[in-house]
């Protein structure tokens, strides 16, 4: 059952610890060494490589082991080392003589039965024999003996006794006492008397830990590279005692590792195919042994590792698992268990494939959909091969091809569960209308997340084609795949599509297709070609207040319903509710195992992060949604990945900005092959990117490429501000107009302040006002654009645009203003996280306080008696002309004491020693 495993000592370190005992065995009285480990820990194997030692010194080494058959004969570990040399001793209640049926009285007066002697007298000999053992052991050890005693948790109670003895009187003599247990196991008496003499000195203790990897391989005589010993190497020393188990214990030892925890003895027998009497005495010697464990009363036997199961597991002969696992499907169908209780041994029991089987999978991955799709697919395959070798194409196959697509997708494997789900719409029949609408719009979300738009769009609008007569409920998912798909990659969809989905949930009384409606009807708002605010912000609010009533398991249904609300949320400046939705979304992901969707979540939230901050967390979620999108081969969310760790690099790395323009183009190379335009993402990030880096030319460039031209005309009317804001900024650092273009009329006409298009139309003007040369008026669109952004909580882009009106105002010679709006700047820069824009404002800061500085120093030298009052200017200009203290005094009528008091005020604030440099001072200033 078990296959044979090779041991090996391999604890050199402790080894070492123990010679270096053997080194000095004899310069003082005799030692007690505990080795304490759990089961497979290596004891037995390190006694012996210490015995080995020790001979090779010239001791003798005798050894014992206990057990627990003989628990009950007196110092049975010592006389078992030393075969020979103690005499057999007593038990502590031995029969002696009958003497009749009464009780007698002892000595003391304790009442004992006739037959057994008092337990004083018993005792008064254990102690005589506790000495004479003591004698022998001295005598023994006189030329050094080195004494091992092992599994001594098992010893006698007088075995105990003598150790304990031993520990508190040592024999002066070289000998060395090594001592294995298993430290959980140890009777209290054992415990405490090896705790007295660990604090007495005379008991050194060393505890194995857990072996390492390359260790645990060395035991088996495996590579480190072996499945289960990567994962597990610890309990690897365990497969050689169970492999010298007798045969019925193996046999349950392999049963519970196939069954699992909570079984009893009876179901236990029947997958091990032993009789129940035969399974109880093993449980009964495995628990002793401490191999197994008894649950609560009532809930069975676990073994005592959680990771030694699949160990077992792996070691067990093939043929037998497999009959084990069908021996197991019988006891569970006895206890009523759950089909995903069925479904894992229907998977390993190699020959259980047939009718009923596949459908207790069925049912089983049916339930464990929206909990653990990626048990579900490794459920449903076998059963799809099965169905599919014994049936061919038909209905059975059909239904079974969709769910596993479903479980395939939903656990992030997205290139074989998008064929299969190909496949079944080439099958199904056209009157399942509303099975072929659910799986095309979950086949084109798949396209879409794998960058095959143009297949996306297709399947789509041939299967709305087919619906346009009647299209049942499901019809909304495809018009929300279609929309998800344009934003994914920067393409147009119909605008009328809201209109439409609402129609058709309101005539089915669909509450979740209500909530698909509600959502394209607040995207086509806000991005239609004028979007109006009111409009805009009425719908994103209903579309939330529906979705939050929904429970998690409704919404994980169509979790991009949340997504696409998030994205909403986001461009009309509403980042609270966007990260609100965002998270629950992820939560919602998460908690069901499912990944399909996660990146698209990840990157929505990193988003809301770079407007808000701090970047720390949008670094975070694009490095996940950057690994789960490599992982499910979604280009496209890896490459808005990307672009935000690119917008990361850029802001916080001091020489960053050639690793956000290599991060850049790395995220424009992601997207698919054939793909006509840019992607905003990366654009964005490439734009920016080069701006940083000082190429304001090929940054507009970028821009401009994206929107199709220096007025975006490929952009929704909402985003243009954006890319138009950072065209002008490119404009205004190389101090040009090279684009020409009237930010007045670029931006939307009414003042949209909740939106995203107002802070940054003001930060546009702002930049092109700037590079003018209307300083004054760019100052003002600043402040007016950095308090639209200070309401939307953006605290990066407010913090960018207090920078440049900085800027601006140390242009007009507004240094102390300045100086005022980069304290704000440095405070903003670190709450957002930019340590780039921190440093950019302390070093302007730093220069515009020293320019400051060398103008006040200018004017105090170019009106040095601005500073005094007039009755000092009144003295300065008396001393000036030289006359003397008293004729000042007299002059003005003052005190000689007044004027000198006078003088020294003047020095001290011109910052001169005499009378001649005042009126050295007094002449230049003239």
């Amino acid at each position: 059952m078990f296959g044979p495993a090779k041991c090996a000592v391999i604890r050199r370190a402790e080894l070492r610890s123990l010679v270096a005992a053997l080194d000095s065995l004899g310069r003082g009285p005799s030692r007690v060494i505990e080795v304490d480990g759990d089961r497979g820990a290596g004891k037995t194997q390190l006694l012996g490589e210490l015995r080995q030692e020790a001979r090779q010194r010239g001791f003798e080494t005798p050894h014992g082991r206990s057990t627990p058959a003989e628990q009950h004969t007196p110092f049975r570990a010592f006389t078992s080392a030393l075969p020979g040399r103690f005499a057999p001793l007593p038990p502590l209640w031995k029969p002696a003589a009958p003497t009749g049926s009464r009780p007698s009285l002892t000595a003391c007066g304790t009442v004992v039965p006739h037959g057994y002697r008092s337990q004083i007298a018993l005792k008064q000999e254990m102690s005589a024999d506790t000495e004479e053992l003591r004698g022998s052991l001295a005598e023994l050890a006189h030329d050094g003996l080195v004494l091992t005693l092992d599994d001594f948790h098992w010893a006698d109670a007088e075995s105990i006794e003598l150790l304990d003895h031993l520990i508190r009187r040592p024999i002066p003599a070289p000998l060395l006492i090594v001592v294995s247990c298993r430290g959980r196991q140890a009777p209290p008496r054992l415990r405490g008397a090896l705790t007295k003499g660990t604090r007495l000195g005379t008991v050194a203790s060393m505890k194995l830990p857990s072996l390492a990897l390359q260790r645990a391989a060395s035991l088996l005589a495996v590579p480190p590279q072996h499945d289960r010993i990567s994962a597990a190497p610890a309990p690897h020393y365990i497969l050689a005692e169970v492999s010298a188990l007798p045969g019925d214990d193996r046999a349950v030892v392999a049963a519970l590792s196939v069954l699992g925890d909570g079984y009893g003895a009876h179901e236990l027998a029947l997958v091990a195919g032993i009789p129940a009497e035969a399974a109880a005495r093993s449980l009964n010697r495995l628990v002793s042994g401490g191999l197994a464990r008894t649950a609560a009363p009532g809930h069975g036997y676990h073994l005592h590792r959680p990771d030694l199961a699949a160990l077992l597991y792996d070691h067990t002969d093939p043929q037998w698992r497999a009959g084990a696992h069908r021996r197991a499907l019988d006891v569970l169908a006895r206890h009523s268990a759950s089909p995903a209780a069925h479904a894992t041994h229907i998977d390993l029991a190699q020959d259980a494939a047939g009718n009923e089987a596949t459908r207790r999978l069925i049912r089983a991955a049916e339930r464990s959909m929206w909990s653990a799709p990626g048990a579900a697919a490794d459920w449903l395959r076998p059963a799809y091969e099965s169905t599919k070798a014994r049936e061919g194409q038909g209905p059975a196959t059909d239904r079974l091809n969709l769910l596993f697509a479903r479980a395939l997708i939903l656990s992030g494997q997205l290139v074989e569960g998008q064929r299969l789900l190909r496949t079944y719409l080439q099958s199904a029949p056209r009157y399942r209308r509303r099975s072929r609408a659910a799986a095309a719009a979950f086949c084109g979300l798949v396209e879409g997340l794998l960058g095959h738009q143009e297949e996306a769009n297709a399947l789509l609008t041939a299967e709305l084609e087919e619906l346009a007569h009647d299209p049942p409920p499901e019809t909304v998912g495809i018009y929300v795949t279609q929309c998800l798909i344009a934003l994914l990659h920067g393409r147009p969809w119909d605008r009328t599509a809201g209109d439409a989905a609402a129609r058709i949930a309101a005539r089915h009384q669909d509450r979740l297709a209500e909530i698909g409606a509600l959502v394209l009807r607040a995207l086509c708002r806000v991005l239609g070609p004028v979007p109006g605010p009111e409009s805009a912000e009425r719908a994103a609010s209903t579309c939330a207040a529906a979705i939050d009533e929904m429970p998690d398991a409704l919404v994980a249904q169509h979790p991009e319903y949340l997504a696409l609300l998030g994205r909403c949320e986001s461009l009309l400046g509403r980042f609270a509710d966007a990260r609100r939705h965002f998270e629950r979304g992820i939560a919602i992901l998460r908690a069901a195992g499912h990944t399909h969707l996660l990146p698209l979540f990840l990157t929505g939230l990193g988003t809301v992060y770079a407007h808000i901050g701090p970047l720390d967390e949008m670094r975070r979620a694009a490095r996940e949604a950057r690994r789960i999108a490599a992982k499910t081969d979604a280009k496209p969310l890896y490459g808005a990945a990307l672009a935000l760790e690119s917008w990361y690099a850029a802001c916080t790395d001091r020489d960053g900005s050639k690793t956000a323009v290599r991060l850049a183009w790395e995220a424009i190379a992601a997207l698919p092959p054939g793909t006509s335009s840019w992607s905003m993402a990366p654009c964005w990030a490439l734009a920016n990117a080069m701006r940083l880096v000082g190429d304001a030319q090929q940054s507009a460039s970028a821009v401009v490429a994206l929107g199709g031209g220096q007025s975006l005309p490929k952009l929704p009317v909402i985003l243009r501000p954006i890319y138009l804001e950072m065209l002008a900024d490119a404009d205004a650092e190389a101090g040009t107009i090279e684009h020409t273009w009237d930010p007045r009329a670029q931006v939307l006409p009414p003042s949209l302040p909740k939106t995203l298009l107002s802070p940054y139309s003001f930060a546009a003007r702002a930049h092109a006002l700037r590079a003018q040369g209307e300083l004054s008026a760019a100052v003002k669109a600043y402040d007016e654009a950095s308090e639209l952004m200070s309401r939307a909580g953006m605290i990066g882009a407010r913090a960018k645009t207090l920078l440049a009106r900085a800027e601006c105002a140390a242009e007009l010679g507004r240094h102390k203003e300045a100086i005022d709006v980069l304290i704000t700047c440095k405070m903003l820069a670190q709450k957002y996280g930019s340590r780039r824009m921190f440093k950019t404002a302390v070093d302007l800061e730093r220069d515009l306080r020293s320019r400051t500085s060398e103008d006040a120093a200018a004017d105090r030298r170019s009106a040095p008696l601005g500073e005094l009052t007039d009755r000092e200017r009144e003295v300065a200009d008396l001393a000036g002309k030289g006359l003397r203290t008293k004729d000042i005094a007299k002059a003005l009528e003052l005190s000689p004491r007044t004027v000198d008091v006078h003088l020294n005020r003047i020095y001290r604030k011109l910052e001169i020693r005499s009378r001649a440099e005042l009126a050295h001072l007094i002449a230049t200033a003239s």
